[in-house]
């Protein structure tokens, strides 16, 4: 991965406002995209410090992003499930994500 590219999808992550809620994290992970089908990240950063800004979770491991949205913001195991062969995986490598 390359730093411009890590950089390029971190950016996307700037609004906190924009981040799930830890609440809705398991609606996420059950929705269904406009076909029917389960919801798919296109990118899934993993491996991160992510500071959500929120204070009942503060913290978090992975980031799912869809398009230029945050589809969900957890643990790695609670993200994976978002995975597909298509999402563009990211290994932040501990790498603070805000």
């Amino acid at each position: 991965m390359k730093r411009r590219r890590f950089i390029s999808a971190a950016g996307l992550l700037g609004s906190a406002g924009a981040l799930l809620p830890a609440a809705l994290l398991p609606a996420a992970l059950q929705a269904q995209d406009s076909s029917g089908g389960p919801v798919r990240a296109d990118v899934l950063i993993r491996n991160a410090r992510v500071y959500t800004m929120d204070g009942s979770r503060p913290a978090a491991q992975a980031v799912a992003l869809m398009g230029t949205r945050i589809l969900a913001v957890g643990s790695n195991e609670e993200l994976s499930s978002l995975q597909h062969p298509g999402t563009e995986v990211i290994d932040a490598s501990g790498a603070t994500v805000t």
